[in-house]
């Protein structure tokens, strides 16, 4: 009863699982695991999961024979040592556990050929040799080697492109199994007419489209030469074209044809390059022309300045609106420099002689301007020197005046403005120096202590057209500049040049005077707004009631009422 098999209970699938699962179930055909017992002597094919197959009785599986590449392989791994897991722990995260079971990542080295099973990031599953992967291979469906339905292929990523998949003519290819990348041709029909196209369908997904609705096959009548363009046939080239004909090629075509222009130029073009409006290369300066379009020949007065002895081209090989390649040139001052030939006919010349490159000896401040050069500071500009600027540089640098004061201005103004010192010019305030302050100490107590704000005398040059309030010995508070300060006035009230009610008006100085002003027949100017000296003619009332028109010095002198003194004949129709 001991030999005798119960499946479920004594077969080989039941009491060795493990050596079961490398059981060949292809080359063992429709014997199975479970209609064996474990002593069996009967030999089967196994199938390892490094890829080795081998056949051996079932006895000796049972007895501990495994397979004999991987007992190689166990031999020649080290675990902590050369191990997956160990030497890259990264990679062992991707090792399938579950599928790869019993085997774990601490049973192979990186240089095992074992298929095993990986699950990446993403949670995509497949098999590849451990080598493989510590080579570098990556997850075929994250790289878009294999496509994963759902996940990278067009119908997912590229929907669009669906609705013009050809079914009819693609057959079993099904659009989930082709990816945006994949070089295959496939059929395709276009939505708007229903042309049908074969194409890659990396191609698609790059931009290409139906070829017939893109020009790009000849459709006679629709989209030919002869049909869309017959304004331009006149200048097809028969006899270079060799029997081509215009109706032979599509409007957008890419390949070159000849053409002949109306001047006689013959030159190679594409259709599509007609198409988008462009014409003969040679009117149009993009083509050289000997004779017609050179340089040389549209440009003979510049001729004189092209250097030829380092230009290794020659004017006659360039046209005359080239602008991308620099050519050498020589002035008869033997000055060389670099240019394009169109910035050369738009009239820049020599930058040596214009100013904008500096050639030492010729145009730097040093030799130009030795007397400014003489005030450069040449420890706050740091090495920068006067023959290493041109003079009239836009740059700001620093300078020292023969009284010891610095400061930064442009090289131009300096040299070709003449602008000097500002501090020794009074353009700039230099406290201690040419400071207000500084110049009339004794005028400091004059300086106003709240109408200025912030600002002191010391903060303006003693020339400054600045207004400032000042405060007179006096009291008076009054507005002048700073520099009539320096140049002497005062109080415009205390020297008499403006009227101060209550100090040197009228009414304050002569008041027996301001009883006889007219108020009525003076308006609105009062006693108390007029100088007691002023030359203006005022109206006068004496205490007769006789009124007169006389000025302010004038009664101020001694003059009185006219006709209570008798120099006016009495009328009767005089006020009284």
């Amino acid at each position: 009863m001991a030999n005798k098999l119960i499946p479920g209970v004594n077969d080989l699938e039941t009491l060795y699982p493990e050596v079961a699962s490398q059981w060949d179930h292809e080359k063992n055909g429709n014997l199975k695991p479970s209609m064996l017992l474990p002593g069996s002597g009967k030999r089967v094919w196994w199938k390892c999961i490094c890829g080795n197959e081998w056949n051996t009785a079932v006895y000796h599986r049972t007895a501990g024979h495994k397979c004999g590449v991987c007992a190689s392989r166990e031999a020649m791994t080290h675990k902590g040592i050369n191990d997956l897991a160990t030497v890259k722990p990264e990679l062992a995260a991707q090792f399938d556990k579950e599928k790869n079971s019993p085997f774990t990542a601490s049973d192979f080295t990186l240089y095992s050929q074992a298929k095993v099973w990986w699950t990446c990031h993403e949670g995509h599953s497949w098999k590849t040799t451990v080598s493989h992967r510590a080579s570098g291979e990556k997850c075929p469906y994250c790289a878009g080697n294999k496509i994963l339905p759902g996940y990278n292929d067009i119908v997912t990523l590229r929907y669009a492109f669906v609705d013009e998949w050809d079914y009819e003519k693609n057959g079993d290819i099904l659009p989930e199994e082709v990816g945006p990348g994949t070089v295959r041709k496939v059929w395709w029909k276009c939505k708007k007419e229903g042309h049908s196209w074969e194409a890659a369908v990396y191609s698609r997904t790059a931009g290409s489209n139906c070829p017939y609705c893109a020009q790009n096959v000849v459709v006679i009548g629709v989209n030919d030469l002869e049909t869309t363009h017959a304004e331009i046939l006149h200048e097809w080239d028969i006899e270079k074209n060799e029997g081509l004909k215009p109706h032979m090629v599509a409007r957008t075509a890419a390949k070159p044809v000849w053409w002949k222009c109306p001047k006689g130029h013959s030159y190679d073009a594409s259709p599509g390059f007609r198409d988008r409006g462009y014409g003969c290369p040679y009117c149009a300066d993009r083509r050289v022309l000997k004779g017609f379009n050179d340089f040389e020949s549209r440009h003979p007065e510049l001729m004189d300045s092209w250097d030829r002895e380092k230009n290794h081209i020659s004017p006659d090989s360039i046209t005359s609106g080239c602008s991308s390649e620099k050519v050498w040139w020589k002035d008869r001052l033997g000055h060389s420099w670099q240019a394009t030939p169109a910035n050369r006919v738009n009239g820049t010349d020599c930058p040596y002689c214009a100013g904008r490159q500096i050639l030492k000896g010729f145009n730097d401040l040093q030799s130009v301007y030795p007397k400014v050069a003489a005030e450069w500071n040449h420890e706050k500009n740091k090495g920068l020197k006067p023959d290493m600027v041109v003079y009239g540089s836009q740059r700001k640098v620093w300078w020292r005046c023969g009284r010891g004061h610095e400061w930064r201005a442009l090289v131009n103004d300096r040299a070709v403005d003449g602008t000097g010192c500002p501090y020794c010019h009074n353009k700039k305030v230099l406290p201690g120096f040419n400071d207000f302050a500084s110049w009339h100490s004794e005028l400091a107590d004059e300086w106003h202590k709240t109408r200025n704000g912030s600002k002191k005398p010391s903060d303006y040059v003693y020339g400054s057209h600045k207004y400032a309030w000042w405060t007179c010995p006096l009291g008076h508070d009054y507005q002048r500049t700073i520099a009539d300060r320096h140049d002497g006035y005062g109080c415009p009230y205390c020297s008499n040049v403006k009227v101060l009610a209550g100090f040197n008006d009228l009414a304050t100085k002569t008041p027996w005077l301001a009883k006889e002003w007219d108020p009525e027949r003076n308006r609105r100017r009062t006693p108390q707004e007029v100088f007691p000296s002023s030359n203006l003619k005022v109206w006068w009332r004496c205490e007769g009631g006789h009124h007169w028109r006389a000025s302010i010095s004038g009664r101020q002198s001694g003059s009185r009422c006219p006709y209570c003194y008798g120099l006016v004949p009495r009328k009767a129709h005089y006020i009284t």
